[in-house]
């Protein structure tokens, strides 16, 4: 009983970490600078394209260091400016930074165990990227290192089924950028949530633009919605009956474009319907 005690307490304390990564930092995957694109007919094949960042938002603190001496501080007991660092000094200051990229690690398991991969170690980002390259879609991924990715995806395929991007493999939780359902009338619904960063801050941190005005953190959460800069570009032959994008063109040939920036509100939407 006690080593199953234990093994709970394990899995309770990494599923702990992983809610607060989500509910505190924005540990999750966000657009960063992007160009995208859907194209879809009215028999119902499409081709999506995304080329651009990924980023996963997370504390500031588990940003990827290395240790260089430059990086230590001393001051002056007798007036507090600042002064050179003596060779204890800076080797006290570098074990301080080392166990604590330790202590970083470690968090970054726990949220391993629960999400599927650790976002705070360089080695699996760059394993990720790997993995990415393995799958349908993904024509070119770099790992630019502090959790960000510069992609290159476009697949085609027949909306005979839902779609959603990105699906990361391995990554047991996500929230996509765009999902495109099909009912069985043959209405199609394209939702882009997780393109408007303001929306998922409103999901995550369960935060309204009227709370903003009174968060003391508002200058923080900005910089998190201004990482996301692109534009959603759909193009369509089949009639389109729904949309808060700006339309040109006339049935039969469509274009609907949103502009995404960091204070983006509305999640773009569309809705169309096939031929079958």
């Amino acid at each position: 009983m006690a080593k199953f005690e234990r093994g709970l307490t394990g899995a309770l304390r990494a599923a702990l970490a992983a809610l607060a990564c989500l509910t505190l930092s924005s540990c999750i995957f966000v657009p960063g600078r992007f160009e995208s694109s859907l194209d879809v007919l009215s028999d119902g094949r499409f081709t999506y394209a995304y080329k651009g960042e990924l980023v996963f938002l997370m504390p500031e603190e588990f940003g990827e260091e290395e240790w260089q001496d430059g990086q230590a501080l001393c001051h002056s007991d007798e007036d507090g400016s600042r002064r050179d660092c003596s060779a204890y000094e800076i080797a006290a200051q570098r074990k301080t930074f080392e166990d604590l990229q330790v202590h970083r690690y470690k968090q970054g398991e726990e949220i391993a165990q629960v999400i599927g991969f650790n976002p705070l170690d360089p080695a699996a980002n760059e394993r990720m990227a790997a993995r990415m390259m393995e799958y349908p879609g993904w024509n070119e991924v770099r790992y630019l290192g502090r959790a960000r990715y510069w992609v290159d995806y476009r697949i085609s395929g027949t909306l005979d089924r839902d779609f959603a991007f990105p699906l990361l493999p391995d990554v047991q939780m996500a929230i996509p950028f765009i999902t495109l359902t099909r009912d069985r009338a043959g209405t199609v619904r394209m939702a882009a949530a997780g393109l408007a960063s303001q929306q998922l801050r409103r999901a995550v941190h369960d935060q309204t633009p009227a709370a903003d005005r009174d968060d003391p953190m508002s200058g923080e959460m900005q910089d998190l919605l201004n990482l996301s800069r692109g534009t959603l570009t759909v193009t369509t032959d089949a009639p389109v009956t729904a949309t808060n994008g700006v339309r040109s063109g006339e049935a039969g040939g469509q274009t609907i474009v949103w502009t995404i920036e960091g204070k983006t509100s509305p999640t773009p939407t569309l809705q169309l319907v096939l031929d079958r």
